[in-house]
């Protein structure tokens, strides 16, 4: 959609590029092989506001990923 949009990225441990972004109105984030930029996962949260999109990606101190972003729906905080 024309709201789709790259939002953020970092690399894992192991030197895969964790990507953060807005598409379809969902939070997608999704994991390229550093090497070759082969998809290795990729997760997205089901849209229940109009839009929601990923503002941040980061790796924790574990190696869980991490995301915030912004969403529309009633009552989110």
């Amino acid at each position: 959609s024309s709201r789709d949009r790259f939002a953020d990225m970092t690399l894992d441990a192991t030197g895969n590029v964790i990507v953060g972004a807005g598409i379809d109105d969902r939070i997608v984030v999704l994991a390229l092989r550093g090497t070759d930029g082969t998809e290795r996962w990729r997760s997205s949260f089901a849209s229940i506001g109009e839009y929601e999109a990923a503002n941040d990606v980061a790796i924790a101190p574990d190696g869980d990923v991490v995301v915030a972003g912004d969403t529309t729906a009633p009552g989110a905080v």
